[in-house]
């Protein structure tokens, strides 16, 4: 077993129970006063609640929100690393759940990385997005926000597919800052490979300009050299990056599985908006570049990763 990685911060492993094992609550907001933090973070102690939200119909198509069943299933067999015959500790599966981990400064690191197993439902709508993971503040619908998310959505340049993008504020707007093409990966066919499909993923940002986003496909027999190439590879000039610790509106907590703003008007108590839909498993958080010079390199750390069927 390989040991912890430097700089890790918080190891999310979501392989909980289902309920009534695990404390799963309804929408809130704000949080319910006692209430259990059930999502446990195995490295830091920052451990997070699981939310079923109610179900939503209609969607938001103004802000292309998608509708959302209200499901979290917990426990669920077989979970994601299965493709490397490790063990196949189960996973939550999320169509309207997700988690929310409280505000902390540790949280929010100018430089980052998340790494995350993923299996998005091969049944989602690309005219909407889907929030992966999100930290930004304030937690409303001002444009003047802090932090960032990274989402499923749609491609301008391929209408009807889906791809991986990051939005951070830019000219004081929360907006994509790097969208993904849908066309540059591809099998040994040359035929396009869906992202709707189990991936490994890292990004990474060095807090200042350079952001990097690494894919990975382990269940079609893909090579692992593909992560010596970044999926997503850019150079923000004139850009300044602000962690969700600065906003004087106050901060906003992390999310897994959907993201921090609410529906201005469905649902009663508010609904969160971009909810994921699919499987989502060993989420890990880092203070520090993987791909940085100071570090192991990425690819080593994600080959090393990958091959052990988990994030340390």
């Amino acid at each position: 077993m390989i040991q912890a990685t430097p700089d890790l911060v918080a190891y999310w492993r979501l392989g909980e129970p289902p309920a009534p094992a695990t404390t799963i609550l309804p929408a809130s907001m704000p949080i319910p006063p006692g209430a259990e933090k059930s999502a446990k973070d195995t490295f830091g102690g920052f451990d997070g609640y699981y939310f079923r939200m109610n179900p939503v119909a209609t969607p938001d198509y103004a802000r292309k929100s998608p509708p959302a069943s209200g499901t979290l299933s917990l426990g669920v067999t077989p979970g994601l690393l299965e493709a490397n015959n490790q063990e196949n500790d189960p996973c939550p599966y999320l169509d309207g759940g997700y988690i929310q981990v409280p505000w902390e400064a540790h949280l929010n690191p100018q430089a980052f990385s998340l790494e995350a197993w993923v299996a998005p439902d091969p049944a989602l709508d690309p005219q909407f997005y889907y929030c992966l993971a999100e930290s930004t503040g304030p937690a409303g619908l001002s444009p003047r926000k802090t932090g960032w998310g990274l989402y499923l959505g749609p491609d301008p340049g391929h209408p009807g597919s889906l791809v991986w993008q990051v939005w951070m504020v830019f000219n004081n707007t929360f907006n994509q800052v790097a969208v993904g093409k849908y066309d540059f990966l591809k099998d040994a066919a040359n035929q396009v490979i869906s992202q709707l499909r189990l991936t490994y993923l890292v990004l990474t940002f060095d807090g200042v300009h350079k952001l990097q986003l690494w894919l990975y496909f382990p269940n079609i027999g893909m090579d692992l050299d593909v992560l010596e190439t970044p999926y997503l590879n850019i150079t923000m000039p004139n850009f300044t990056f602000l962690p969700n610790d600065v906003s004087p509106n106050g901060q906003g907590d992390f999310f897994i599985g959907a993201g921090s703003n609410l529906y201005p008007v469905l649902g009663v108590p508010p609904q969160r908006l971009y909810p994921f839909k699919g499987k989502i498993q060993e989420v890990a958080l880092y203070k520090s570049d993987l791909s940085a010079p100071n570090n192991a390199g990425v690819q080593t750390t994600l080959r090393e990763h990958e091959m052990a069927g988990g994030n340390l």
